[in-house]
């Protein structure tokens, strides 16, 4: 009877212990291969899993990134009761939500706090992607967890805190994060949380809940500077967007071994990875863009609404809040509308150009630049329907208040409210921006100040096929041997050893490409313009003045 008694006390207080809010506890400390960062040993430390086996993911790759999970190791789980094997197995998590999941099962059940300890090696990628993976600046290192944790698949709400140990920087150094604080909160919000430490430049805490800090210096203009005009535009946008109260976010700075620059924002953050040689404008148009995915909620996984919006109103927003001169205003538009109409790829389905997004850039401006035309066009249609007393940006507002107050925010009834104002241009305009037809604004877009006229662009070419530059090592396939590339000396085999921003070329299809190729007689530079046909477009004329403040 005893026994029996025991054992239902221990069944009870096992039980009560699955019913407390769990808790978990994680410690990054960065490791060194003598000053060098070579990667981070990461501890975690989970109460509330005792009585069962659980299952540990992580992501094996994240869109381009390939060698996610290759770059783990010393895997081990230890309990009470000492060490745990773990079983490898092809187990698709319930609710961890990796990319291409690699599991591992505990082969007992746990018996008090289990502890999860491994090591993960700083990303050497070559191909461009989400500035996602765990990397290395010369004072710091910085990452997301998608890109580096391994964690547990349950569904609970976990108390959460992460610490780093920067005991072993041999520099000054400082951490941040961007995971709420003093809630608990799914795992999952792990994975789309930005890690940073080492020697930041940061936003004084005065400046919460808006946090920014930087591993970046760049040369046109001061670490310092460029965060105080983050949280001052984060600000701005708040009241441009009708934000009820100023919301918990995070900016953050670090290089970018690859290209000029990069963005991504997660919830309530974001990054910019970036060259120091970028300028103030390409800094602060980059900024805006990452910081207008912030306010535009709904339809959150359709990328020709939230990229066709954030490319729209990474200058809209700037020139309606004075941050452009019409001039100004107007270069930037065009630069969209160029980007559009160069695009050899622009008539492909809007589906096609998803499923190809990581495999050809052409196609992945797709989304960008074809949804902005198509925010141009909706623009004018609701201009027209209103005579003037309405525009996409109050429209814009009313699709985003439905949001906050928790009504439907479906593709349907984004263009359930277009119909009530255009009738039946709304389907219209949705069905020819997602099968590819030729996108052309009318001069009621963007109001009286603003008119379109016909002109004519070079379509953007290679003369090789795209994926040559899209993947490591970069080898030159499919060269048409008419092409400006191969006249310039571009040959088929050669081995590309520089990257290129793709995304930034084609909007300056005039601008000239340069490779440093490798071939069996040495190393060689080729410069050419990757310029084909001409092919019509459209361009935006300020035809207002500076005086005049209906044109603002």
């Amino acid at each position: 009877m005893r026994k029996i008694i025991s054992l239902l006390i221990v069944l009870l207080t096992s039980l009560s212990c699955r019913a407390e809010v769990p808790s978990l506890s994680i410690t990054l400390t960065p490791e060194f291969s003598d000053t060098k960062l070579k990667g981070i040993q990461v501890t975690e430390v989970y109460s509330g899993l005792e009585g069962s086996a659980p299952v540990f993911s992580v992501s094996r790759t994240v869109g381009p990134l390939k060698n996610v999970a290759n770059r783990i190791t010393e895997l081990t789980l230890t309990d009470s009761e000492g060490v745990i094997p773990l079983v490898e197995e092809e187990t698709k998590p319930a609710t961890l939500k990796v990319s291409d999941p690699v599991s591992w099962r505990s082969n007992r059940v746990i018996n008090g706090t289990a502890i999860l300890s491994f090591s993960v090696a700083v990303s050497q990628e070559r191909n461009t992607g989400p500035t996602w993976e765990l990397r290395a600046d010369e004072k710091g290192i910085s990452g997301a967890g998608i890109t580096f944790l391994i964690l547990a698949d349950d569904d609970r709400l976990f108390n959460t805190t992460v610490n780093w140990d920067l005991a072993a920087f041999p520099w000054p150094s400082t951490q941040i994060n961007s995971l709420p604080e003093g809630e608990s909160f799914p795992l999952n919000r792990l994975l789309v949380t930005y890690f940073m430490a080492g020697d930041l430049t940061s936003l004084p805490e005065s400046e919460s809940p808006f946090n920014a800090a930087s591993l970046q210096h760049f040369d046109a203009i001061g670490t310092g500077e460029l965060l105080e005009w983050s949280s001052a535009t984060y600000k701005k946008l708040s009241e441009f967007y009708d934000t009820p109260g100023l919301q918990p976010f995070t900016v953050l700075f670090r290089d970018n071994p690859l290209i000029m620059q990069s963005g991504t924002a997660l919830p309530e953050a974001l990054m910019v990875a970036a060259k120091k040689e970028n300028s103030e404008e390409q800094l602060k148009q980059i900024l805006m863009h990452e910081m207008v995915h912030v306010f535009l909620h709904g339809l959150a996984d359709e990328a020709w609404f939230q990229e066709g919006l954030a490319i729209y109103y990474q200058d809209r927003a700037a020139y309606l809040l004075g941050m452009l001169s019409p001039q100004e205003y107007t270069s930037r538009m065009n630069e969209t509308l160029l980007t559009y109409y160069s695009n050899v790829k622009k008539d492909m389905t809007m589906a096609d150009a998803t499923a190809a997004f990581w495999t050809d850039a052409r196609a992945r401006l797709q989304p960008y630049n074809r949804g902005a035309m198509y925010f141009f066009i909706t623009d004018g249609r609701i201009r027209e329907a209103t005579g003037g007393s309405q525009s996409l940006d109050t429209v814009l507002n009313q699709f985003l208040a439905m949001f906050r107050a928790g009504e439907p925010v479906e593709e349907e009834d984004w263009i359930n409210l277009l119909t009530s104002i255009t009738g039946k241009y709304a389907m219209q305009d949705f069905d020819a921006m997602q099968n590819g037809m030729l996108l052309v604004p009318n001069n009621a877009s963007q109001g009286q100040c603003f008119t379109l006229h016909k002109s004519s662009t070079p379509l953007f070419e290679l003369g090789f096929d795209i994926g040559s530059l899209m993947q490591a090592p970069r080898i030159i396939h499919g060269l048409n041997l008419q092409s400006p590339a191969a006249i310039a000396g571009l040959e088929e085999g050669d081995v590309v050893l520089n990257t290129i921003s793709l995304d930034a070329q084609q909007s300056t299809p005039h601008s000239p490409i340069t490779l440093t190729v490798k071939r069996s007689g040495g190393d060689k530079v080729i410069s050419f313009i990757p310029a084909g046909p001409l092919t019509t477009s459209y361009e935006w004329k300020f035809t207002g003045s500076n005086e005049d403040t209906s044109c603002f």
